[in-house]
């Protein structure tokens, strides 16, 4: 059977057993690379939700969290294809719109294992994937899907992070872990990320991250939303709005000034790693939160962000089954996915 293009070799096909599904259950719908003529598929990626696991949990190791990530695109897997496909106002079925070209195989290094991801996330984005969704695994993985988004257009590519914690450590000895994505895309790509002022962190904690990376955000000039738990629940840093405006306002805001600013790329990048959500909800991650934010509390702002069609690129990142209780969190994964990929129908932008 011929090879549809040397990215093939990059990827080997998703593992998910859809007899156990319902009649009306998504993974009914979703096309996957190996189905039918192998040479063709690249061909059905136009205008379709693309999935593509990344099931590396080596820099989460390395960053002393708990290990188990690896996991996390087979169980996101078997939530998401086991939610009920939906109907559309146009008569279009959410299921008609998904692709699933498998999983990411590791290369021998973290580094090469990112560099494999660019280019795969750079080709389908040059095959007009409607979006990429790229499922985790430990939260490094990020540098390389943003790398490949980069790559696909010109200009500055602003990055939104719900996160708990800045991800913004340094590379020590040549180890890459999982918290040091974003600022591997400050010092490599820092034309894209306006020298790290068009990322903005939504989430962050005070007592779970070092100082140091606080120092180092301040100084990059990269926009915080702190979660403080309280009352008055948000602290705003380095961010457009008043402080008596909603999360919501102050991500539209600071979104806005950055796709209205002379070499924007008109698009900006999603990276939600679970973190970023209360234990209650998501227990199941590599480093989970006891004051993490509450899924009510979080979704209206993650929701209007998912909703735009200049999102290209969502990141989910340390999904770790291990410590799951009954798929909750991996079920909240799914779910938040699958709602962001069908409230976009409703903007125009």
């Amino acid at each position: 059977m011929t090879s549809s293009s040397p990215i093939d070799s990059l990827l080997s096909p998703a593992r998910f057993n859809r007899d156990q599904l319902r009649a009306e259950m998504l993974g009914h719908k979703i096309l996957s690379s190996h189905q039918g003529n192998l040479a063709a598929w690249a061909e059905k990626i136009r205008d379709r939700n693309v999935l593509v696991g990344v099931p590396d949990d080596r820099g989460v190791e390395l960053n002393h969290g708990f290990v188990g990530a690896s996991a996390g695109p087979d169980a996101f897997r078997n939530a998401f294809y086991r939610l009920y496909d939906a109907r559309s106002d146009t008569g279009e079925w959410a299921g008609d719109s998904w692709i699933d070209v498998g999983d990411l195989l590791l290369q021998p290094s973290i580094a090469e294992t990112h560099a494999a991801l660019a280019d795969v996330v750079q080709f389908l984005l040059s095959h007009h994937a409607r979006r990429v969704h790229v499922i985790g695994g430990g939260h490094d993985f990020s540098f390389g899907s943003y790398l490949g988004h980069a790559r696909s257009c010109t200009g500055v590519l602003p990055i939104i992070n719900f996160d708990a914690h800045f991800d913004l450590r340094a590379v020590d000895q040549g180890l890459i872990n999982s918290g040091t994505p974003f600022r591997r895309v400050i010092e490599s790509l820092g034309e894209h990320i306006a020298g790290g002022r068009a990322l903005l962190e939504v989430g962050i904690q005070r007592e779970r991250n070092p100082q140091s990376l606080w120092d180092y955000a301040q100084m990059h000039g990269v926009s915080v939303a702190e979660y403080t738990g309280a009352s008055d629940p948000w602290i705003f840093h380095r961010m457009p709005g008043s402080p008596v405006c909603s999360l919501r306002e102050q991500t539209t805001l600071w979104l806005e000034h950055w796709l209205s600013v002379a070499d924007t790329s008109g698009h900006f990048h999603l990276s939600i790693d679970l973190d970023v959500f209360h234990t209650s909800a998501a227990l199941g991650t590599s480093a989970s939160t006891s004051f993490g934010v509450p899924v009510e509390s979080l979704w209206p702002c993650m929701e209007d962000v998912l909703s735009r069609k200049i999102c290209r690129v969502v990141d989910v990142a340390e999904l770790c089954p291990v410590r799951d209780v009954q798929s909750q969190t991996a079920r909240l994964a799914a779910a938040a996915v699958f709602r962001g990929s069908i409230s976009r129908n409703a903007l125009s932008r």
